[in-house]
Protein backbone atom coordinates (compact mmCIF):
# COMPACT_ATOMS: atom_id res chain seq x y z
CA UNK A 1 0.00 0.00 0.00
CA UNK A 2 1.13 3.37 -1.08
CA UNK A 3 1.09 6.40 1.33
CA UNK A 4 -0.81 9.04 0.48
CA UNK A 5 0.78 12.08 1.75
CA UNK A 6 -1.42 15.17 3.33
CA UNK A 7 -0.07 18.23 1.38
CA UNK A 8 -1.84 21.11 3.82
CA UNK A 9 -4.90 20.75 0.88
CA UNK A 10 -6.93 17.90 2.34
CA UNK A 11 -6.36 15.41 0.60
CA UNK A 12 -8.38 12.41 0.64
CA UNK A 13 -7.97 9.56 2.27
CA UNK A 14 -4.27 10.57 3.13
CA UNK A 15 -1.97 8.54 5.40
CA UNK A 16 0.76 10.22 6.23
CA UNK A 17 1.67 13.68 6.24
CA UNK A 18 5.32 12.89 4.70
CA UNK A 19 6.45 10.71 1.96
CA UNK A 20 9.12 7.70 2.12
CA UNK A 21 11.39 9.37 0.08
CA UNK A 22 11.03 12.55 2.66
CA UNK A 23 11.64 9.82 5.44
CA UNK A 24 14.19 8.01 4.39
CA UNK A 25 15.98 11.01 3.59
CA UNK A 26 15.47 12.56 7.18
CA UNK A 27 16.74 9.43 8.83
CA UNK A 28 19.97 8.47 6.22
CA UNK A 29 20.95 12.36 7.17
CA UNK A 30 21.38 11.74 11.15
CA UNK A 31 22.60 8.26 10.46
CA UNK A 32 19.50 6.48 11.81
CA UNK A 33 18.95 3.21 9.80
CA UNK A 34 15.92 2.74 8.12
CA UNK A 35 14.27 -0.31 6.45
CA UNK A 36 15.05 -0.74 2.47
CA UNK A 37 12.33 -2.39 2.13
CA UNK A 38 9.34 0.29 1.08
CA UNK A 39 6.25 -2.58 2.26
CA UNK A 40 8.10 -2.37 5.93
CA UNK A 41 9.30 1.17 5.84
CA UNK A 42 5.47 2.19 4.91
CA UNK A 43 4.71 0.10 7.86
CA UNK A 44 6.59 1.59 10.51
CA UNK A 45 5.14 5.01 9.22
CA UNK A 46 1.90 4.24 9.51
CA UNK A 47 2.60 2.93 12.99
CA UNK A 48 4.03 6.10 13.69
CA UNK A 49 1.33 8.04 12.15
CA UNK A 50 -1.47 5.97 14.16
CA UNK A 51 0.86 7.36 17.46
CA UNK A 52 0.88 10.76 15.73
CA UNK A 53 -2.82 10.90 15.52
CA UNK A 54 -3.59 9.94 18.50
CA UNK A 55 -2.26 13.00 20.37
CA UNK A 56 -5.20 15.02 18.90
CA UNK A 57 -7.06 13.74 21.42
CA UNK A 58 -4.87 13.08 24.46
CA UNK A 59 -3.39 16.10 26.62
CA UNK A 60 -1.51 17.96 25.47
CA UNK A 61 -3.08 18.53 22.08
CA UNK A 62 -2.23 20.20 18.89
CA UNK A 63 -2.65 23.78 18.85
CA UNK A 64 -5.38 25.21 16.31
CA UNK A 65 -8.40 23.18 14.77
CA UNK A 66 -8.78 21.44 11.70
CA UNK A 67 -9.38 23.05 8.54
CA UNK A 68 -12.19 20.56 7.32
CA UNK A 69 -14.46 18.13 9.73
CA UNK A 70 -14.02 15.33 6.92
CA UNK A 71 -10.52 15.65 6.29
CA UNK A 72 -8.77 12.18 6.99
CA UNK A 73 -6.00 13.39 9.47
CA UNK A 74 -5.36 15.92 12.56
CA UNK A 75 -3.73 18.35 9.82
CA UNK A 76 -3.94 20.56 8.21
CA UNK A 77 -5.45 23.13 11.02
CA UNK A 78 -6.31 26.71 11.15
CA UNK A 79 -5.87 29.39 13.76
CA UNK A 80 -2.34 28.05 14.59
CA UNK A 81 -0.18 30.91 16.18
CA UNK A 82 3.07 29.56 18.14
CA UNK A 83 4.77 30.77 21.15
CA UNK A 84 6.86 33.29 19.40
CA UNK A 85 3.74 34.77 17.51
CA UNK A 86 4.50 33.13 13.73
CA UNK A 87 0.90 32.02 12.38
CA UNK A 88 0.49 28.47 10.25
CA UNK A 89 -0.93 29.04 6.99
CA UNK A 90 -4.06 26.66 6.80
CA UNK A 91 -3.07 24.91 4.21
CA UNK A 92 0.06 24.15 5.79
CA UNK A 93 2.22 20.80 7.18
CA UNK A 94 4.36 22.01 9.08
CA UNK A 95 7.80 21.08 8.75
CA UNK A 96 8.48 19.94 12.07
CA UNK A 97 5.17 17.92 12.38
CA UNK A 98 6.62 16.11 8.96
CA UNK A 99 10.10 15.50 10.91
CA UNK A 100 8.31 14.51 13.80
CA UNK A 101 6.89 11.69 11.99
CA UNK A 102 9.76 10.77 10.61
CA UNK A 103 11.77 10.68 13.68
CA UNK A 104 8.76 8.63 15.51
CA UNK A 105 9.04 6.25 12.06
CA UNK A 106 12.86 5.74 12.46
CA UNK A 107 12.65 5.56 16.09
CA UNK A 108 10.07 2.64 16.02
CA UNK A 109 11.87 0.98 13.41
CA UNK A 110 15.19 1.14 15.58
CA UNK A 111 13.23 -0.15 18.98
CA UNK A 112 12.25 -3.11 20.05
CA UNK A 113 8.87 -4.18 19.68
CA UNK A 114 8.30 -0.83 17.75
CA UNK A 115 5.31 1.04 18.53
CA UNK A 116 3.06 -1.98 19.49
CA UNK A 117 3.45 -4.29 22.04
CA UNK A 118 1.56 -6.49 23.68
CA UNK A 119 3.69 -6.50 27.06
CA UNK A 120 3.98 -4.74 30.00
CA UNK A 121 7.39 -3.87 30.23
CA UNK A 122 6.99 -4.85 33.57
CA UNK A 123 9.47 -7.94 35.18
CA UNK A 124 7.75 -10.63 36.27
CA UNK A 125 9.29 -12.38 39.73
CA UNK A 126 6.46 -15.03 39.95
CA UNK A 127 3.90 -16.99 37.46
CA UNK A 128 1.11 -19.62 38.07
CA UNK A 129 -0.61 -20.79 34.80
CA UNK A 130 -3.70 -22.78 37.04
CA UNK A 131 -5.99 -20.32 38.10
CA UNK A 132 -3.90 -17.50 37.06
CA UNK A 133 -1.27 -16.15 39.05
CA UNK A 134 1.20 -13.39 37.88
CA UNK A 135 3.16 -11.35 40.26
CA UNK A 136 5.58 -8.20 38.38
CA UNK A 137 8.33 -6.73 40.10
CA UNK A 138 8.36 -3.45 42.23
CA UNK A 139 10.78 -0.71 40.82
CA UNK A 140 12.56 -1.18 43.49
CA UNK A 141 13.21 -4.94 42.70
CA UNK A 142 14.13 -3.62 39.06
CA UNK A 143 11.03 -3.56 37.48
CA UNK A 144 9.33 -1.18 35.63
CA UNK A 145 6.13 1.30 35.98
CA UNK A 146 4.11 0.37 32.96
CA UNK A 147 4.42 0.32 29.88
CA UNK A 148 5.35 3.69 28.25
CA UNK A 149 8.06 4.63 26.50
CA UNK A 150 9.42 7.75 25.65
CA UNK A 151 10.86 9.00 22.30
CA UNK A 152 12.25 12.43 23.50
CA UNK A 153 14.15 13.58 20.26
CA UNK A 154 10.42 13.17 18.71
CA UNK A 155 8.62 14.63 21.56
CA UNK A 156 11.22 17.83 21.22
CA UNK A 157 10.39 18.27 17.18
CA UNK A 158 6.59 18.19 17.88
CA UNK A 159 6.91 20.52 21.10
CA UNK A 160 6.06 23.93 19.26
CA UNK A 161 2.64 22.71 17.72
CA UNK A 162 1.31 21.06 20.94
CA UNK A 163 -1.20 23.45 23.36
CA UNK A 164 0.93 23.11 26.47
CA UNK A 165 -1.53 25.63 28.49
CA UNK A 166 -2.08 22.80 30.89
CA UNK A 167 0.58 23.33 33.31
CA UNK A 168 2.42 20.03 32.54
CA UNK A 169 5.24 21.30 30.14
CA UNK A 170 5.60 19.37 27.38
CA UNK A 171 6.20 16.09 29.07
CA UNK A 172 3.71 14.10 27.95
CA UNK A 173 4.39 10.48 27.45
CA UNK A 174 4.34 8.36 24.29
CA UNK A 175 1.99 5.31 25.06
CA UNK A 176 2.58 1.70 23.17
CA UNK A 177 -0.87 1.08 20.95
Amino acid sequence: MALVVETGLNVSGATSYASLTFIRAYAAARGIAFPSDDAVAEQNILLAMDQLEAIEFDSPTFLGSRTNDTQALAWPRKDVVLKNGATIARTTIPLALQNALAQLAADSSNTEGGLVSNTTGQAVTEETVGPITVKYATPQQGGTAGEQSRFHKFEQLLAPLLNLNNGTGCGFSTRRI
